[in-house]
């Protein structure tokens, strides 16, 4: 009969923590809403959101609201002078939207560049590596990085001479995506007799 006792209690005594935690939590997000429905003028977002630093936000939701307050010239881009927060959130969300599809078209536009030139300078000038050596770091010579070293050939293959050339070697993974661009010792390589 004890046992039944205490394992009443222990029911009630859980009953009761988890009220207690949904009822903090219910005011919690009660001070949330209230932030996110509070009409600011957008210049002070800063200042609106270091008075209410004890406000507990969803970490994506704080995230986008401080990398939105410490950009400049915010006030200018946003559609209104005064929003409210959540409407600020809600307008971040999109520009980082947007932002993420010009970053893409603009890669896309520089990508479909580099093909182009690509597919034009192809035929005349034939590059190829002829010599790959490492040479591992070596503090006692000063060298303190490790380094490859590549010799390039080239050879013209248009129809008229090259006095000169210049360019950037670009390594690519499987992905064709860049991993390192390097210059080039082209230039001023004397192509016109096909430089081996």
């Amino acid at each position: 009969m004890v046992w039944m006792g205490s394992a009443r209690w222990t029911t009630t005594q859980v009953c009761i923590g988890l009220l207690a935690a949904t009822a903090a939590a219910c005011g919690s997000r009660g001070a949330e809403r209230t932030l996110l429905a509070t009409r600011i003028p957008v210049a002070r977002l800063d200042s609106v959101l270091k008075t209410a630093d004890s406000v507990r936000l969803p970490l994506g939701a704080a995230r986008i609201l401080s990398g939105v307050a410490a950009e400049s010239g915010l006030a200018a881009r946003t559609p209104h002078d005064t929003m409210t927060v959540g409407e600020i959130l809600t307008w971040a969300r999109a520009e980082q939207v947007r932002k993420k599809q010009v970053d893409a078209a603009a890669s896309a536009a520089e990508r479909a560049r580099q093909d182009s030139v690509r597919q034009l300078l192809a035929p005349l000038v034939a590059v190829s590596i002829v010599k790959k050596m490492y040479l591992p770091k070596d503090p006692a010579s000063e060298q303190y990085e490790d380094y490859i070293s590549l010799a390039f050939a080239y050879q013209n293959k248009g129809t008229k001479a090259m006095r000169a050339f210049q360019g950037d070697a670009t390594f690519l993974d499987l992905r064709r995506l860049d991993l390192q661009r390097a210059p080039e010792g082209g230039h001023g390589a004397r192509a016109g007799a096909d430089a081996a």
